[in-house]
């Protein structure tokens, strides 16, 4: 039997992962707002606690639970609300709207991190006297509208704007806070959230109760802001919503005077007016929108965003206003998020060691090709009229190419033969394909090849031009790990059961790992373990060189398993020094057939002390075929110890959305296919976005692979997509250098 515990807040210095409670700033009816500290990025941050008094209690393990069954379906319904509304508001950025950071589960509720503002409340800059005449009043509001008006425009509404949820900041621009009451407009009436009331700045309709036809909306959001105006201009409080009720229903006159009969401060006709409209009792006389209300304002209000002014080193609120949604020019405006990949970074990265070669049956465009390569500084390259004296030149060179040009229309042997007969050949040059058929059909190389176990780089046009080239190469030139080298496969090492097993026993297989960064706050969630293979004299092997040796002989689940445990010591000792990072594995079909692999990673984690929430098993969607049941087993009971399941390369697999239904996965991760590039192909940005919609619909989180460009990055971003994995962040690392790589990361943030 679980004990009420006689108090409601948490202690101060209570844990909540990776935060510590300080003090509490606030309690309402939905929940109490704590100010917190991220010992991760060592800063001050407020933290939300979904806690519904008249739903919950808290037992004295800090647990919080529903007071009965009859409360229980509200609370999970309300919890789950808070949480999806959360991760929706972590998409705002606007100087004058807190931050919403991050949301998680914990003590059987859910809490929201938000940025801890720091300055006065609105109600206390009133008391020192800081507003003193119109136009002051005038520079308060109007950054506040425009914030308000984007939150709209989303679809929410804040439901408890009033003097102590804005803050005034040291630099003298405002803020709204505590968006932990905030729902979507359409659901704002349902499962008695019209409880939630600030009397005196809250609306009738958040009195009304379920049925009674008052719906909320951004009309409800103004009468605060309207509310908040009059305290400013006449030093009152409005009458509150029921007062006024009761007296207009007898018929009576309404409670609440005029503006202009206790106004203060000398203020214009149109400011009086406007907040008298903002304040009217009906809804149907209240402006519907800001952009609706704005027009009975004086000219001189301003609603542009707030100029931040750093103080006490807050960049982090610079880098908000960088971000934030300028307009109607939204998607080609958030160029300025990603221009920490500028078109000199190219320029930056040498590029004279590598290896070329230009496959095309027309001469002037192999010259063209060889002329830009020289512009680039690409000393070392090759030519070929075709595919078959493609093959010979690679043979004869003994696979030292690092990268072919491919014309996919020519005479004789295509490019399509030529890359099925580079696949039988020990050769893995990466590949660039010339583009001169249709999109579609480039797409469909692309995977054509990859499928046989190629990699390509991408596409360029003819004619070529530098610029595009290079923008392609340099994905080349970032995958190559710092020394010792790692083989091209050209240079082959041939791999025997014996020293694979010795190899796997001495700690051959080396895990590297690449970062997952969350869109809306910028921050690494976790990483994707991927695999090398180190040989004797220290070089390294890429999985392409020994993942079909280990499958061929049968040892694939046992690669997998080391690896895991590999993983999972990196994982432990990143734990222990404070980096609490989830970690993500491939694995391979053969494991799901070991009915005690759940029981393995039980063991590998227990041993290192991490929690199976921290361990994402990733399965290709190739290998979810027919026969699942035996799958199915092994995944559900993955799920069960609270491992995150992940469906990899979705959308190109063959599998039918039913099995997809079938099996209990919680994330996908889109194929790079259609991320890489989907700004400029709409096929692969159609199905991007289908995708995305897709996993929303099932409630599935969303990675996207292959985010390579800023232009990839504004893509996923504008879709709605949850976290990236890619280049443009990071390569493949190995442990260390990623956490060289994660300390400059959190640093930048």
């Amino acid at each position: 039997m679980r004990i009420k515990s006689p108090t409601t807040i948490l202690p101060q210095s209570q844990k909540l992962l990776w935060y510590v409670i300080e003090s509490v700033l606030g309690e309402g009816g939905f929940g109490i707002t704590y100010a917190g500290f991220d010992t991760n990025l060592q800063r001050r941050v407020a933290i939300k606690e979904f806690f519904p008094r008249q739903w919950c209690a808290r037992d004295t393990l800090l647990q919080v639970v529903p007071h009965s069954e009859t409360t229980k379906d509200l609370f999970v319904w309300g919890l789950r609300r808070f949480l999806q509304e959360a991760r929706t508001l972590a998409h705002f950025y606007h100087p004058n709207i807190v931050q919403v950071r991050t949301a998680f589960e914990h003590n059987g509720t859910a809490y929201m991190v938000m940025d801890l503002e720091e300055g006065v409340t609105l109600e206390d800059y009133c008391a020192a006297g800081d507003h003193r005449d119109e136009q002051s009043i005038l520079d308060l509001i109007g950054p506040l509208l425009h914030g308000i008006a984007k939150v709209h425009e989303a679809g929410f509404i804040h439901r408890d704007v009033k003097l102590n949820n804005i803050i005034v900041r040291e630099d003298g621009t405002p803020v709204l806070v505590d968006f932990g009451s905030a729902r979507q407009a359409p659901d704002a009436g349902a499962h008695g959230l019209t409880a939630l009331v600030s009397r005196g700045f809250a609306p009738f309709e958040q009195y009304a109760g379920d049925g009674e036809g008052l719906a909320q909306g951004p009309w409800s959001d103004i009468y605060g802001l309207a509310a908040v105006l009059y305290i400013l201009v006449t030093g009152r409080i409005p009458a509150d919503a029921l007062t006024r009720s009761a007296r207009l229903t007898q018929g009576a006159m309404d409670p609440l005077m005029s503006t202009s009969e206790h106004a203060r401060i000398d203020c214009s006709r149109e400011l009086l007016a406007a907040i008298d409209r903002g304040l009217a009792f009906s809804i149907e006389d209240r402006p519907a929108t800001v952009d609706a209300w704005l027009p009975h304002f004086p000219s001189r209000l301003n609603v542009a965003p707030s100029e931040r002014v750093l103080v006490h080193g807050d960049e982090d609120s610079s880098r908000q206003r960088e971000r934030m949604d300028p307009g109607p020019e939204r998607l080609s405006s958030a160029a300025t998020l990603t221009d920490a990949e500028p078109t000199g970074l190219a320029d930056a990265i040498p590029m004279e060691g590598l290896r070329v070669l230009v496959v095309d049956d027309e001469a002037y465009i192999r010259t063209l090709a060889q002329r830009v390569l020289d512009r680039l500084g690409i000393g070392e390259h090759h030519g070929a009229d075709g595919g078959a004296t493609a093959l010979e030149t690679l043979t004869a060179m003994q696979g030292e190419i690092d990268v072919v040009l491919l014309d996919l229309k020519m005479p004789g042997m295509d490019g399509i033969e030529f890359l099925h007969a580079l696949a039988e050949t020990p050769y893995r040059p990466d590949i660039v394909l010339l583009s001169g058929v249709e999109q579609n059909l480039l797409r469909a190389a692309e995977e054509f090849a990859r499928s046989n176990g190629l990699s390509v780089l991408g596409g360029t046009r003819k004619p070529i031009r530098p610029d595009d080239l290079r923008r392609v190469l340099v994905k080349y030139v970032r995958t190559q790990p710092a020394q010792p080298a790692m083989p091209r496969a050209g240079n082959v090492y041939e791999l025997t059961e014996e020293c694979f097993d010795e190899g796997l026993s001495t700690g051959a297989l080396v895990p590297y790992y690449q970062p997952k960064v969350v869109l809306a706050t910028g921050r690494v969630s976790g990483v994707e373990a991927l695999s090398r293979w180190r040989l004797p004299d220290g070089s390294l092997l890429s999985p392409d060189a020994f993942i079909p040796f280990a499958e061929r002989t049968g040892r694939i689940h046992a690669l997998t398993l080391a690896l895991m445990r590999s993983v999972f010591a990196d994982c432990g000792d990143w734990l222990s020094n404070g980096i609490p990072l989830e970690v993500a594995v491939n694995v391979a079909p053969v494991s799901f057939n070991d009915p005690h692999f759940p029981e393995l990673i039980d063991d590998y984690a227990a041993m290192e002390g991490i929690a199976s929430s921290q361990i994402i098993i990733e399965v290709t969607e190739r290998t979810i075929t027919d026969d699942v049941v035996a799958m199915l087993g092994v995944l559900m009971r993955l799920r069960l110890r609270g491992i995150t399941l992940s469906i990899d390369d979705f959308g190109t697999g063959y599998s039918s959305l039913k099995q997809l239904h079938k099996m209990p996965f919680t994330e996908i991760k889109i194929d790079r296919a259609f991320v890489c590039g989907a700004a400029d192909d709409e096929r692969a940005r159609s199905i991007l976005k289908s995708s995305i919609e897709l996993a929303k619909r099932l409630d599935l989180n969303t990675i996207a692979e292959g985010v390579e460009t800023s232009a990839d990055l504004d893509i996923v971003r504008a879709l709605g997509c949850d976290m990236v994995q890619g280049f443009y962040y990071a390569k493949p690392m190995p442990g260390a250098e990623f956490l060289r790589w994660l300390a400059d990361h959190e640093a930048g943030q």
